[in-house]
C-alpha cells in the first residue's frame, strides 16, 4: 500500500475536484486489493466508488500498463500531469486527477474533464520562482478566446487591453488577468519595441489540445443528421456557417474523405442552417447514417468569405478525434497552413 504520507496529496486532489465541479466528492477507505494501491476510493454522492491508484511519477511508457487498469474504473492520482500526457490518457480512457485540479472522470453517469491547470508551486520556494504569477487563466475558456486572437494576429500582443477585449469578446478585467498569465508563462514578452508573442508554435499546439475540452464543449448546440451525402455542399460564403473537422479538412487538402460532420454557426444563422442543409436533430438512442455536430462559433464569421473554419480550429477538431486518418490530416493542415 502507498505510504500514508501521500494522504495529503489524495485529499488535495479531491478538494480541487470538488471546488471546480461543485458536487460532493469524498475519499473513503477500503481494504487494499489489486484494484487500489492506496486503500482509498473516490466517491460522488451515491455513485459507484472508484478505486484510487497512486503513481508518484508518470511517463508515456507507463500508459499501456495504466490503460489495462482502466477497465476496472481506477482513477490514477498523482501530484501533476502535464497537458500532453493528460491528452494521451484521455484518449486511452485512463481516468485521472492531480493536485493542480486537472481531472478526467467518466464513469457511472459522471463526466468531468478539467484541463490546463498549472503545476502547483512547491512550498518554501522564493518569490522569484518561475511559477510566480501563473494562474492558468490563459488556458481556460475565456483565455482560449484571447489566445486564439493573438495567434491569428500576433500584432495584438502590443495592442491595448481594450482592443484585445473587443477582438476576443472577453471582458476587459478578464483580458487583463489573461494577459498577465501569458506573460508569467513567457508567451508574451516585454521588449524595448513593445510586447511580443513568443513560442507561437508551442502556444498553438497547447491551444489545439485544450480547445475541444475547455471551450468547444461549452458551445455545443446539438447533434444532427442528414439524409443527403453531400449535405455540406449547400454552404455558401458569408452565410454565417462554416465547416469544421473532417469536411473542412477535405475542403482544405482533399486528403481526407469525410465521414461525419462538424459545423460552426452564429446563432442568427441557425434557422437558415436547418433550412438550407435540411438537418434533423438526432433523437435519443437513434444511430444516424451520419452525425453532424453543430457548435456556436466563438469567432466572427458573418462576413467571412471562407466556408471553412480557421485552420487552427480545424487542426484542433481533427486532433480531438484520436482517429489515425484524422491525425494524418491534422499534420497536413499544420504543415500547409499553420507555419
Amino acid at each position: 500500500m502507498v505510504k500514508v504520507m501521500n494522504q495529503n496529496v489524495f485529499q488535495a486532489c479531491a478538494d480541487q475536484l470538488m471546488a471546480q465541479v461543485h458536487i460532493p466528492v469524498e475519499l473513503k477507505k477500503v481494504a487494499s486489493d489489486e484494484l487500489s494501491n492506496t486503500g482509498l476510493t473516490l466517491c460522488f454522492s451515491q455513485q459507484e466508488a472508484l478505486p484510487i491508484w497512486w503513481e508518484s511519477e508518470l511517463s508515456k511508457e507507463q500508459l499501456s500498463r495504466l490503460a489495462s487498469l482502466a477497465k476496472h474504473k481506477q482513477v490514477v492520482a498523482t501530484e501533476f500531469i502535464p497537458a500532453g500526457l493528460a491528452t494521451q490518457m484521455r484518449k486511452l480512457g485512463i481516468q485521472y486527477m492531480d493536485a493542480a485540479g486537472n481531472a478526467f472522470i467518466s464513469s457511472g453517469g459522471i463526466h468531468i474533464t478539467i484541463i490546463g491547470k498549472p503545476k502547483p508551486k512547491p512550498k518554501g520556494r522564493s518569490s522569484a520562482s518561475t511559477t510566480e504569477g501563473k494562474t492558468g487563466k490563459a488556458f481556460q475558456a475565456a483565455g482560449l478566446r484571447v489566445v486564439f486572437e493573438l495567434l491569428m494576429n500576433p500584432d495584438l500582443a502590443n495592442a491595448s487591453m481594450r482592443t484585445l477585449a473587443e477582438a476576443s469578446d472577453v471582458s476587459l478585467g478578464s483580458v487583463n488577468a489573461i494577459h498577465k498569465d501569458l506573460i508569467a508563462h513567457r508567451y508574451l514578452k516585454k521588449t524595448s519595441a513593445g510586447i511580443r508573442l513568443m513560442d507561437r508554435e508551442k502556444l498553438m499546439h497547447r491551444w489545439a489540445e485544450l480547445y475541444p475540452y475547455a471551450l468547444r464543449q461549452k458551445l455545443l448546440i446539438g447533434r444532427y443528421t442528414s439524409d443527403r451525402e453531400d449535405w455540406w455542399q449547400s454552404i455558401r460564403p458569408t452565410s454565417g456557417i462554416q465547416l469544421g473537422g473532417e469536411v473542412a479538412a477535405y475542403q482544405l487538402s482533399h486528403y481526407l474523405t469525410p465521414k461525419d460532420g462538424l459545423l460552426y454557426v452564429q446563432q442568427a444563422s441557425l434557422t437558415e442552417l436547418m433550412k438550407t442543409l435540411r438537418l434533423r436533430k438526432i433523437k435519443e438512442g437513434e444511430v444516424g447514417v451520419r452525425t453532424i455536430d453543430v457548435y456556436e462559433a466563438f469567432w466572427k464569421i458573418a462576413d467571412s468569405e471562407s466556408i471553412t473554419a480557421p485552420e487552427l480550429v480545424v487542426y484542433s477538431d481533427l486532433l480531438a478525434t484520436d482517429e489515425p486518418r484524422c491525425l494524418d490530416a491534422a499534420e497536413r493542415i499544420k504543415h500547409e497552413y499553420l507555419r
